[in-house]
């Protein structure tokens, strides 16, 4: 079970759009559409903190 929506990019369509350099990356997307892109690994705090970050401008 996944918790995260995972996207199979095959034509590395998304990566390009994000300029994301390699894996692994995290790119979050808020309700207003702002992102954020985070390559490296995150754990729970990690990912936590930076969605806090994310909606708090």
């Amino acid at each position: 079970m996944s918790a995260f929506t995972h996207i199979y990019d095959e034509d590395l369509e998304i990566w390009r759009h994000f300029e994301i350099p390699d894996q692994p990356a995290w790119v979050l997307i808020n309700g207003d559409g702002t992102s954020q892109v985070i390559v490296g690994q995150l754990g729970f705090d990690g990912i936590t903190e930076a969605v806090e970050t994310l909606i708090d401008g």
